[in-house]
């Protein structure tokens, strides 16, 4: 056991990113200036103001400086570059002096005698961030006078005091300044705080980067120690519940599996997902808009695209919310934009990182379930009480029949869950990292490797990664770079031939046996004899696949690969100017090899399988080929700040499928499967599909700002699709917005709580491309045939498509209003308020069918509105040596849709989409109770018919209201209904019962650290929403007894005895409609949950120098930890949320 436990610690490790203060950049750029010009343009540019002696200074000399996103310390040296200045930094204030003046005040220590002041005294020490990552560049002052050092590459120092009683400051950019007496100490080690007061954090932007300060729409970011807090299967679920405006699904346990992921709400009736782009990289795939169920939706496959990324190299994430801020995007960002940047190297000493984690999930919950005997009983009742329905009339009702031999309800129970659920399912992941730089180039290397099971049998994921970012500084004008991803994932997954196979298990006929000793495969075979005749149905109408003895014939597994690279060079001619051309390639393919042997039918059909052994491999290729010519200009007119870019985007996509299928194989084994050239052509099969599609883009955005006080950013993008017929494949899409930072008019100097307070305003409009390839052309059908006059049988063609030429953009236009304070260097707010409309939706119309289209034609007909607000706020501060930091997000969604062709509703009573009401609501039926007496039924059919469903009223069933009637003149032409009941129940009087959009939702974090340890909590929650119970639905339905097991709760069925209002009559047939789709299945399904809790310790130097290590941290998650929820299933989102337990060691060299 100890064994055990030294190999799991031991196999558990990771390495923390580079410092806080190394984010921390700012760009300048002037040329042939005076040195003061410089220095105020920084302190206009940050909140550091420099301190030095005229005398000593000459601030008159002339200087040129260009730097673009460097930090302070960079931006500094290079200025100083052969002038005799030297600069210590103290809080906020930066002192500068001469470099004799220095020499004269600090002692050298390298010349020192041993002829010393006997008094005098050395202390030494390391430096750390709040990782414990040492800090290389920290200013060492003793208090009171001159006598100063700066720490080494390994964040060490030794200074030799001069005074009584001393005192060391430690200062450096981006950290709270600490005074520490000596009181006699040799060894001092220091663990430097954040200062909110230093240079804001850079955000990337799109086409640039931006201090979070000066932005002026909707942006929100996560950056890597974030990302630490939690383990991610998936970079989706970094800010899932972490960032205002983004509301993230959560998919269940297949890792396989996509998250909804919505920014704002719902803007459209089809393609709703963001655009993302990793590294300058935008990412398309092919299928991405086909509505389910479709083969394109099939081809595109079942496998998350983001899993392709390993979370453990992502240094950011930021989401682009208004149409300010996504416009420089035009039509791919109607549905925001997602930027994901991954680590760059920086200069310094070389870092190697690696990082292992061990955990397991479970699933604990079920549904309670009937066992045979309850389950046999419960359908007898309801066919007894059935006037027109029978068991004899059933040929499996002799297994319902205690008189019957065949009788199963004297079988055991048998538990299909449970076999189908892994009591641990394991996840394992290892990375490796190796990252450095000097003054000319920088490097990033890593690779890693994931594992993660599935709680349901038999499905998994792995995924192995590699990248490589690289900078090179080639000249002073000259800087060439790249970016590339390999990732290669694998995935058997045997839930592909079932869905929702945690629900199947769940109602499977409780007296099916899951096993069979006496069969080869161990495994019962699901038809058999009753009597007399073979049944595949073997265990009545409830029987269900056997999956257990089906994967042993059975496999499939996909296999993707991505290569995800870019190349950039850029040259910079002049101060301030730039131009850089980038090369960007996504190639990614998705394989999925499926084979399947003649006897995997006894166990899913109770038959063997017609087409003996079938081979099968589909194959889907998207490459994404983008070109990009940018050019950017910078510069300052005293307090006048403009920034100019210009962008030029050519993106090419092309999506292949390949389907190949070969039966009657005579293969073996899965490892064997090859389609042989001499196997009949009968009995081979393929199929190839190609798809392309082409983006032109044209991009001008200028950014001005004055004094850091008044800012205006304007953007215009102008796309062309492929899409859209000629005459309409060009949009533009403008933007402007404009911001206030009242904190900085000087009528504010007095408030000297209130650190910062800005007000912005945006508009604009994006696009959305998404819609079918050439959907403006009727697609050539080559299928048909027809007969001639001599008997023969031709290949023909048909145009089976109702082309629309006009078909267009959607176009989105947002309106966005907030603010960003901060006050009391502690707490931080931001509040806005967001209006989108989205105009032109692409929706499909019904055309008479003697127009011969196959394909509904697809025209620019619906808008949509979203509006609502959203806040986010934190706060942080330190109580000794305990650190806090809280933070809540909050934000609503009111969805509206305002238009639609011919005011026609569309969709399913569980996905309607109508005018005056949000996308995608619920709809059908409202009970009114059930009734508990004759008198109560008579007095109801007295006022109220239900055709096809009264003819067997009775106490027990439930009552229907009565809502709606047909149509008058006065509702309109095209009013398909008219309020006001009309005494008669039908599909009219089907109506509004709860939306599937949360009405908000919202995430609560907190953080703790204290002395080494620290405590990490994530909550999030959603409100306003309601959800179809479907297991509840499956499992209380009874129109045909037997057709399925039942919950438990059922035998709380209505009798005169037991006056139920909520549990109606068992009878067979359901004649009375107490099944029909009802607010009976409809729930609140708000929930709170606390998503992730990480404890962890970080060790001190005395440990890390022993094992030569930067950083040792070893921490322990709890995953979906508990949940409060009105919502009766198992769980509000996925019945099959797991728990999960994770453990880690990070260590970094």
């Amino acid at each position: 056991m100890k064994l055990s436990i030294l190999f799991f610690i031991a196999m558990l490790v990771n390495v923390h990113a580079n410092s806080y203060a190394q984010r921390k950049k700012m760009s300048i750029s002037m040329n042939n200036v005076p040195l003061e010009s410089v220095l105020t343009a920084i302190e206009s540019e940050s909140k550091f103001k420099f301190f030095y002696s005229v005398d000593k200074i000459d601030v008159d000399r002339r200087v040129s400086i260009d730097a673009n996103r460097e930090t302070i310390f960079e931006i500094l040296d290079d200025l100083f570059v052969g002038i005799p200045i030297t600069y210590s930094v103290v809080k906020n204030q930066i002192v500068l002096k001469a470099a004799q003046q220095l020499a004269e005040t600090v002692p050298d220590q390298e010349t020192e005698t041993e002829d010393k002041n006997e008094q005098d005294f050395t202390v030494s020490g390391v430096v750390y961030d709040n990782s414990r990552i040492p800090i290389a560049g920290v200013n060492i002052i003793e208090k009171g006078t001159t006598n100063g050092i700066a720490t080494n590459f390994d964040g060490e120092y030794e200074i030799r005091l001069q005074g009584e009683n001393p005192v060391l400051v430690f200062s450096y950019l981006g950290y709270e300044s600490q005074e520490i007496a000596v009181d006699g100490r040799n060894t001092i080690d220091v663990v430097m705080q954040e200062d909110s007061q230093g240079l804001d954090e850079v955000v990337v932007i799109g086409y640039g980067s931006r201090r979070k300060k000066d932005l002026t729409g909707a942006v929100s970011t996560i950056n890597s120690e974030d990302l630490t807090q939690q383990v991610l299967p998936s970079a989706e679920f970094a800010i899932q519940g972490r960032l205002p405006g983004v509301f993230i699904s959560n998919p269940g346990s297949n890792p396989n599996s996509r998250p909804e992921v919505r920014i704002r709400g719902i803007s459209t009736l089809g393609f709703n997902d963001p655009l993302y782009v990793i590294d300058g990289v935008p990412v398309i795939e092919g299928g991405a808009a086909a509505p389910s169920g479709t083969r394109e939706r099939d081809n595109r496959g079942a496998v998350n695209i983001l899993n392709l990324i390993n979370p453990n190299d992502i240094e950011s994430i930021t989401v682009l919310k208004d149409a300010s801020a996504t416009a420089i995007y035009g039509v791919r960002a109607s549905n925001g934009v997602i930027l994901i940047e991954t680590k760059r190297g920086r200069k310094g000493k070389t870092n190697i990182t690696f990082s292992q984690r061990f955990g397991i999930s479970t699933l604990d919950k079920r549904y309670e379930t009937l066992n045979s005997r309850e389950y046999a009983d419960i359908s007898n009742l309801a066919w007894n009480n059935s006037i027109t329905d029978s068991r004899d009339d059933e040929d499996y009702g002799v297994l319902f029949d205690p008189g019957s031999p065949e009788y199963l309800g004297n079988s055991p129970t048998f538990d299909w869950v449970d076999q189908g659920v892994r009591n641990t399912a394991v996840q394992q992941d290892y990375n490796v990292s190796v990252t450095g730089g000097n003054d000319s180039s920088n490097f990033a290397v890593s690779a890693g490797y994931t594992s993660q099971e599935d709680v349901l049998f038999d499905t998994s994921f792995e995924r192995y990664s590699f990248s490589v970012n690289t900078d090179h500084r080639v000249t002073d004008w000259l800087s060439v770079g790249q970016s590339y991803r390999l990732a290669v994932t694998e995935s058997p997954d045997e839930q592909v031939f079932q869905s929702n196979m945690f629900r199947r298990l769940t109602y499977t006929a409780p007296w099916q046996p899951i096993f069979d000793p006496a069969n080869v495969s161990g495994f019962a075979e699901i038809g058999r004899e009753y009597n007399g005749e073979f049944e595949g149905d073997g265990y009545g109408p409830a029987t269900n696949a056997n999956y257990f003895g089906y994967a042993q014939f059975w496999q499939q597994e996909s296999t993707l690969v991505r290569n995800l690279g870019s190349a950039y060079a850029e040259i910079r001619p002049f101060p301030g100017f730039r131009i850089r051309g980038t090369l960007s390639v996504d190639y990614f393919t998705n394989r999925r090899d499926q084979f399947r042997l003649a006897e995997g039918g006894l166990y899913r059909t109770g038959e063997l399988g017609s087409d003996g052994t079938v081979v099968q491999r589909r194959e889907t290729s998207n490459f994404n080929l983008t070109k990009e010519l940018l050019i950017g200009y910078t510069k300052s007119f005293g307090d006048h700040n403009f920034d100019l870019t210009l962008n030029a985007m050519d993106q090419r996509a092309t999506w292949d499928i390949l389907t190949v299928e070969a039966v009657d194989t005579g293969i073996a084994s899965y490892d064997q499967r090859i389609v042989d050239e001499a196997l009949s052509n009968d009995n081979k099969n393929s199929l190839l599909s190609r798809n392309e599609s082409g983006l032109l883009g044209y991009l001008a955005r200028l950014s001005y700002n004055y004094n850091g006080k008044y800012y205006l950013d304007g953007t215009i993008r102008r796309d062309g699709s492929s899409k859209f017929a000629e005459g309409y494949k060009w949009g533009n899409f403008p933007a402007v917005a404009v911001a206030w930072r009242l904190s900085s008019e000087k009528f504010m100097e007095g408030a000297s709580w209130l650190n910062d307070l800005k007000f912005r305003a945006g508009w604009g409009q994006t696009g959305n491309q998404e819609t079918r390839d050439f959907a403006y052309a009727s697609l050539v059908n080559r299928n048909p045939s027809y007969p001639t006059s001599d008997g023969n049988i031709n290949s023909g063609s048909a145009l089976s498509d109702f082309p629309i030429i006009d078909t267009t953009w959607e176009t989105v236009t947002t309106t966005n209003i907030g603010f960003d304070a901060t006050l009391f260097n502690k707490l931080s707010l931001t509040a806005e308020y967001y209006f989108r409309e989205t105009e032109d939706i692409l929706q499909e119309i019904d055309i008479p069918d003697v127009i011969g289209a196959q394909t509904a034609p697809v025209v620019n007909l619906a808008t949509v509105e979203n509006k609502g607000i959203e806040i986010d706020l934190s706060y942080n501060d330190k109580f000794g040596h305990l650190g806090f930091s809280a933070g809540l997000n909050f934000t609503t969604v009111d969805n509206v849709v305002t238009e639609l062709f011919n005011d026609r509703p569309q969709g399913s009573q569980e996905a309607r989409i109508e005018e005056g009401f949000p996308i995608g609501y619920i709809y059908g039926y409202q009970t009114d109770g059930i009734f508990q007496s004759q008198a109560e039924v008579d007095a109801y059919l007295s006022q109220v018919t239900d055709p096809g469903n009264d003819a067997q009223l009775a106490p027990g069933d439930f009552r229907f209201r009565d809502i709606y009637g047909d149509p008058t003149a006065a509702d309109g032409e095209f009013a398909y209904r008219s309020l006001g009941a009309d005494g008669v129940i039908n599909g009219l009087d089907r109506t509004y019962l709860g939306k599937t959009i949360p009405g908000y939702f919202y995430g609560l974090n907190f953080n703790l650290d204290y002395k080494g340890f620290d405590l990490g909590l994530i909550f999030r929650g959603v409100g306003d929403v309601q959800r179809i119970n479907e297991a509840r639905q499956q499992g209380l339905s009874m129109a045909d007894p037997g057709d399925s097991n039942y919950l438990r709760e059922i035998l709380n069925y209505w009798t005169p005895e037991n006056g139920s209002n909520v549990y109606p009559r068992l009878i067979a047939g359901d004649p009375s409609g107490n099944n029909r789709f009802s607010n009976r299945w409809v729930e609140d399904a708000d929930f709170f949950r606390l998503q992730n809790l990480q404890f962890g310790y970080t060790f001190g130097p005395k440990i890390t120098e022993r094992l030569r290590a930067t950083n040792i941290r070893l921490y322990t998650t709890l995953s979906n930890v508990f949940v409060i929820t009105p919502y009766s299933g198992l769980d509000p989102e996925n019945d099959t949320t797991p728990f999960t337990y994770t453990m880690g060691l990070n260590i970094g060299f």
